[in-house]
Formats: C-alpha cells, sequence, structure tokens
C-alpha cells in the first residue's frame, strides 16, 4: 500500500478504440445525420478506469485528497472546452441575429459550467441533425453528463473511504442497475428527449465501464478468443450506427450492443504483455475522450508505447488479432488522443459551415473540408492546450536544443495560458448575463415604441391579417409587434396558466395554475365549445377568445403537448390514454357549440410538406360526428422549412430582413391550394375552416405580415397574429351571420 507507484502496461488499444469511437461520431453527424455508438463508447470507455483508480487512491495514505482529485479533473477537461467554446460563441456573435444570442450564450455558459444536459431537459430539446437551425453547442451535452458522473463516483469514493471496498463496490453497483432500469423506463413511457440527456440515465454506462474494469484488466483469454471477440465487437460496435439511430433509442436497452462491442474490443487486447516505457501509474486519475489510458488508471499525456514493428508485443508469444493490430496502429493511437478535441470541435464547425454556406450538412464539399480543419484544430487544441494545461507542473513540450526556450519563458508562457484560460471562463459564463441585460433594454425600448403606436388609434399600425385579406397598406415606421426578444409572451394564454397536459402524465387539466377554471371566452356562459388537441389546436386560444367574448360562448380547452387526439406517436404511449379519457368526457358531456380541432398536418419524408388527414384524425372526426356532437374543423398552417428541410427561425428573419428571400416560403411547397381535409371528412356536421390564405402574402409564407409577428417559431403562429385572424374565423365559423 506504501511502496512507490511502479510502471504498468500502457493499452494503445484502448486508444485505439477512441479513435474508432470519434471517427464514428465524426462520420455520422457530418455525412449520415444519425447517431453513432461513438459517444457511448466514449462514456463505457471513459469510466472503465475509474472505479479502480479511485479505490486505489483513497487506500494510498499519500494519495490525492478529495479536492485534489476533483481538481485534476476538472484541469483535464475544461482547458480544451473554454478554448472551442469561447471560438464558437465569437462564431455565433458574427454569424446569429441578436434573438438568438441570448438562447445561444445560455447554451455556451452551460456547456462550460457542464450543465447543458439539463438545461437542454429544461427546454424540452431533442437532439437535432445538423443544420442551420441546430444550436452549436449542442453536442456538449455528453461532456457535461461525464463529468457529473465521475465527480459523483469521486466524491461517493471518498466519502466512503473507510468502509470495506466490497461495500463501496455494492452501492455503485445499485446505482448503476437502477440508472439502468430508469433509462429503460423513460425509454419505454416515450420520455426520450429526458432520457437521452439526462446524467440519472446515462450514469449506468460510466458505472458498467467501472465496475467491469476491476476484472476484465485481469482477463488473458487466449489467441482464438482474441481474434473473435475483436470481430464480434466491430460488428457490434459498426452495427448501431446502420440498424438503429442512438437519438431514438440511447440509453434505453439497446445500448447494450455497443457497449458489450467495446467490452469485447477491449478483452480482444488483454495478453501477457510486459509494461510499456514512459506509462505510468498515478492513483486518482481518469480518462476522458482525448486521453490514452494506461492500467492502473493513469491518463497519460505524453508518449506511450506502440506494438514492435513485427507486430508481437514484449512478452507476448502470439500475435495480436488483425483489428487489435489496427486499433494499436499509429494513426488509430493518434486518433484517440486527438478525440477529445475532435469531438469539440468538429459540431461548431459544422454547424457554422452549413449556415455560411447554405449546403446540406452531408455534402461532401462541406463534410470534407470540415473533417480537415477539425482535425488541424484538434492537434493544435491537444499540444499546446490540452498538454500544457493538464497539471499544474505542466510545460511546454522539449523543443530542439538549439530553439529550447528558457524555464523562466516556459513558465511565463505557461501562466499566461493559465489567465487566458480563465479569463476565457468568466467571459463564457458571465456572456449571458450582458445579452439578457441587453435583450432586457431591447425588449423595454421595443413595446414602449408599439404602445405608442397603438395609442395613436391607426388601422394601418399592426393590421396583421388585415393586410392580405382587407388590403390594409401598413405603415413603415413602427416596429414588429410582439417583441421579437421574448418567445414566451407570443404563447396563448393557456401555455402561462398552465392549462396544457404535459407529456408525462394523462390527466385533463382542468384548472389553472391560480386555481381557477381553465375557461376563456365568456367564462359566465353557458354555451360552450371544447378546443382538443396539441399546441396546434392551442395556438388558436387567443382568436377563439375574442370570438367568444362577443358570442357569449365558453371555451373550454382539452390539450396535451404533442397529442392531436390519438397521434402522439409509437414514443408517446401515454397518448392514446389521454385521448381515450377526453373523447370519454366529450361525450359525457356534449359541448353545445361543439368541438374545435386541427384537420390535417404536414406530410413530411418523400411526399414534401404538403398536408393531408392522418388516419387517426380520420377515425376520431367519424366518432364524434357520429355522436351527432358538431366538430370545427381548422386546417393546420403550413410548417416553416427551406428547400433543405431545415426549420426556419422567424424571429432571426425578422430581426435580420423580413422581406428577405431567404425567409419566405413559397406556398405552393407548403400546401395544396385545395383542403385536403375537404374531400376526406365529409360529414355534415364537420365544419371545415381553412385559414392559410391569410398566411400567404406575395404567394409566399412570410414571417410578418401587417407588421405583426406571424411565426413564434418554425411551426406555430403568434398568439397576436391569430387575434387578427379572429374576423376571418368567426366569418367562416358562423358564416349565416355575415351574409
Amino acid at each position: 500500500m506504501t511502496s512507490p507507484a511502479q510502471a504498468k502496461p500502457h493499452y494503445d488499444h484502448l486508444d485505439g478504440i477512441r479513435g474508432l469511437a470519434i471517427a464514428l461520431v465524426v462520420v455520422f453527424h457530418i455525412f449520415v445525420g444519425k447517431v453513432s455508438s461513438g459517444v457511448d463508447v466514449f462514456l463505457f470507455i471513459g469510466g472503465l478506469l475509474l472505479i479502480s483508480s479511485q479505490l486505489r487512491n483513497v487506500a494510498d495514505p499519500n494519495g490525492r485528497t478529495l479536492g485534489c482529485s476533483l481538481l485534476r479533473i476538472v484541469r483535464r477537461l475544461l482547458p480544451a472546452l473554454v478554448t472551442v467554446v469561447g471560438a464558437s460563441v465569437i462564431g455565433v456573435l458574427i454569424l446569429y441575429s441578436r434573438v438568438e444570442l441570448g438562447s445561444l450564450f445560455g447554451d455556451a455558459s452551460a456547456a462550460v459550467l457542464h450543465w447543458l444536459n439539463w438545461r437542454l431537459i429544461g427546454v424540452d430539446a431533442e437532439y437535432d441533425a445538423a443544420g442551420s437551425a441546430t444550436t452549436p453547442f449542442q453536442h456538449l451535452w455528453s461532456m457535461s453528463v461525464q463529468l457529473q458522473v465521475y465527480l459523483l463516483i469521486i466524491v461517493l469514493i471518498h466519502l466512503a473511504r473507510r468502509l470495506p471496498k466490497a461495500r463501496v463496490i455494492l452501492a455503485i453497483s445499485i446505482l448503476t442497475v437502477g440508472s439502468f432500469v430508469y433509462a429503460t423506463v423513460l425509454s419505454l413511457s416515450g420520455q426520450q428527449a429526458m432520457n437521452y440527456y439526462s446524467t440519472l440515465s446515462r450514469f449506468w454506462e460510466i458505472g458498467a465501464g467501472g465496475l467491469l474494469g476491476l476484472v476484465i484488466l485481469t482477463f488473458r483469454p487466449s489467441a482464438l478468443t482474441r481474434t473473435v471477440l475483436s470481430w464480434v465487437g466491430l460488428v457490434l460496435i459498426l452495427s448501431v450506427g446502420i440498424f438503429f439511430d442512438g437519438a431514438q433509442q440511447f440509453p434505453g436497452p439497446l445500448t447494450l450492443i455497443p457497449l458489450l462491442g467495446a467490452l469485447c474490443l477491449v478483452v480482444s487486447g488483454l495478453d501477457d504483455r510486459t509494461a510499456s516505457p514512459g506509462a505510468s501509474a498515478s492513483p486518482g486519475a481518469s480518462a476522458s475522450p482525448g486521453e490514452s489510458v494506461s492500467q492502473g488508471g493513469s491518463a497519460s499525456a505524453g508518449g506511450s508505447a506502440s506494438a514492435s514493428p513485427s507486430g508481437v508485443r514484449a512478452g507476448s508469444a502470439h500475435r495480436p488479432p488483425a483489428i487489435v493490430r489496427c486499433l494499436e496502429s499509429a494513426p488509430a493511437v493518434g486518433l484517440g488522443r486527438l478525440a477529445y478535441s475532435l469531438y469539440l470541435w468538429h459540431w461548431p464547425l459544422l454547424i457554422f459551415g452549413v449556415k455560411v454556406t447554405g449546403l446540406e450538412a452531408k455534402n461532401p464539399l462541406l463534410g470534407v473540408p470540415t473533417i480537415v480543419v477539425s482535425l488541424g484544430l484538434a492537434w493544435l487544441t491537444y499540444h499546446y492546450v490540452e498538454i500544457p494545461l493538464r497539471s499544474s507542473r505542466a510545460v511546454l513540450r522539449p523543443a530542439p536544443k538549439s530553439t529550447r526556450v528558457p524555464a523562466s519563458t516556459a513558465t511565463r508562457v505557461r501562466r499566461l495560458r493559465s489567465l487566458g484560460l480563465a479569463a476565457g471562463f468568466v467571459l463564457v459564463i458571465a456572456s449571458p448575463l450582458a445579452v439578457s441585460a441587453a435583450a432586457s433594454v431591447q425588449q423595454t425600448s421595443d413595446e414602449t415604441r408599439i404602445a405608442e403606436a397603438v395609442a395613436e388609434g391607426r388601422d394601418d399600425s399592426y393590421p396583421g391579417a388585415a393586410e392580405v385579406l382587407d388590403d390594409v397598406a401598413p405603415r413603415d415606421d413602427v416596429p414588429i409587434y410582439p417583441s421579437l426578444v421574448d418567445r414566451t409572451q407570443m404563447m396563448p394564454a393557456a401555455s402561462s396558466d398552465e392549462c396544457m397536459t404535459d407529456l408525462a402524465s394523462t390527466a385533463i387539466i382542468t384548472h389553472k395554475a391560480d386555481g381557477s377554471a381553465c375557461e376563456y371566452g365568456d367564462v359566465t356562459a353557458e354555451r360552450e365549445l371544447y378546443v382538443v388537441g396539441g399546441s396546434h389546436s392551442e395556438q388558436w386560444l387567443g382568436a377563439l377568445d375574442t370570438i367568444g367574448r362577443e358570442r357569449g360562448i365558453r371555451i373550454v380547452p382539452f390539450l396535451r403537448s404533442g397529442c392531436p387526439l390519438y397521434y402522439g406517436g409509437e414514443d408517446d404511449a401515454n397518448c392514446d390514454a389521454w385521448s381515450r379519457s377526453v373523447e370519454d368526457r366529450i361525450y359525457d358531456s356534449p359541448p353545445s357549440e361543439g368541438v374545435f380541432m386541427v384537420s390535417t398536418r404536414p406530410q413530411g419524408g418523400d411526399a414534401g410538406h404538403s398536408d393531408y388527414v392522418p388516419p387517426e384524425y380520420q377515425d376520431v372526426f367519424s366518432r364524434i360526428a357520429e355522436a351527432d356532437i358538431p366538430i370545427y374543423a381548422v386546417r393546420d398552417n403550413p410548417w416553416l422549412k427551406n428547400d433543405r428541410g431545415e426549420q426556419l427561425d422567424p424571429r432571426a428573419c425578422a430581426a435580420q430582413d423580413p422581406a428577405a428571400d431567404d425567409c419566405a416560403v413559397p406556398a405552393e411547397a407548403e400546401f395544396a391550394r385545395s383542403n385536403p381535409a375537404e374531400a376526406v371528412l365529409t360529414d355534415s356536421r364537420i365544419i371545415h375552416l381553412d385559414l392559410t390564405e391569410a398566411l400567404i402574402k406575395e404567394d409566399a409564407v412570410r414571417p410578418v405580415i401587417g407588421n405583426v409577428l406571424v411565426y413564434r417559431d418554425w411551426n406555430h403562429l403568434t398568439d397576436q397574429y391569430v387575434r387578427t385572424l379572429a374576423p376571418e374565423l368567426e366569418r367562416q365559423m358562423y358564416p349565416v351571420d355575415h351574409r
């Protein structure tokens, strides 16, 4: 326990596995647009030596303290991260509009603080393929998960250092199994966005690696076994990106496939080799994706022993399997050492490239240069940021004697780097606060100017839909309404009132957050209209509220996120249960005025964006109509996508130039001129409503009409614009009154 640390074998094939993992991540991100198994392999390999090294550290009287252990982990991960995030922030300032800065700077800050995964969960973000609307910091969620789990395990082991080692291992085993069960439950219940990013779901991948690392490095399989395991492992890892999409299925039970593959590759490279020169055994270390790993838990910052030219390692009687030799080759090992920096760089470069060039991420004209530049920046970051700042005693790499820098100069350079890193950290953390303050000032200014324009009482200040429906020419000396700064002000009242069931629930929400009934329009009226479905039904509440007040109708919403009746998809098992409850409520207490529901949605895929009536809609519409309940079937609005199929951000377009061609989506590309629901839903009790003509200006769907922002995001209308549609919606709902 007190003897000096001795050199321990360095397993080059572990670096090679990292090289394979980062290659999969980059290739699938850039050329496929899917999630491979690369990140999961990273997490597994990263945890492989974590538990064993920490257990040895706390057993050593001279081992690192808890504070030193935590600091060492942070020092290994933070320098490169701050460098890349800082550079990305500069790119964001150059390429993005002012209304996007608040969200993006918040992402940057959360990434540096290693909290980005929980921020993404908080905004219900799903993992998106690379595109102009994708945040350049999205990929850093895994760095947040990694550090959170590392810190949790290190703290747990240090706090339990006086307990028997078996009990500590048992505790971590229970946490690992619990995490796997939790991930499985979330996967089966359709809560994939939370499942994908959650630390609780991901713990088991690192925990499993750490627990297996206690035993597998002692294995010495036969040559035949190593050969078989190497091929099985490679096939399992490669099959994931081909047959599965990790964004939709990981870290659920299917994640066992790539992790089993990684385990097979690890074991296939184990034999009776002796210590390699230069490998160190340092208690308390653990490996991040870019570090080379030696047995005993050290993360070798510098060189490592490579296989001998003959392919037979020192002390080994057998030639390694071909796949292991490939993993131990200089290119694979070198790529493995660059894996962390390469992972950090490739994604923001890809996103910025898409935004600047307008090319698809999958286009080789963009993808190949992105890989080349990412490799170059990763090499520079590894050698001039990661290595020098990895240790408080780190120095520059030795230069040739003729040009060697004096020690004092090297010390000054190292201090300058540390100072620059600290300054970058502070700037990235503080930037969201500065942007938020500026946005608040901008919003106050916008709202003041808007209020002044409204107070003038001119019909042409904010005519909204009246510009295209009634030929009201809008004035050009007022700001866009509402202020582009805050999207929450563009939501219908049901959102702030919390009258919408969330994805995890099947309950029907009937009361607001303040305890009053979820009712709008004339809340004292006996006549009532039910508004049923998901967010695309919810968005019409503003216009219906106006109509209800004028006509003496109580508007009662039955809403659930992402759930037009029975159309929640395979990932939302709760949608059907909620839908049945709502349908029973409709039959048990029929509304006097009927039910208001969306009747169409975009087809997507090879069929383009043209809208249609899904079979689920047809079935429930037929049943409700057969119950002699009137249905107001409103055609869904177009969903804004460019010709590459990417989502358009209307606020960003409006902030830059709402009249720009890039912000206009040709009407014929979005929907047919005739409402497809009229040909499918033919029951006389179904009243068809079609407001699409009020969304078209100069043969295109545009972000701003009549000085009012039309869309709050790529597929939802703003509450402000919907309210300008109230006269036209009322005319279509009650045509006799308007004759």
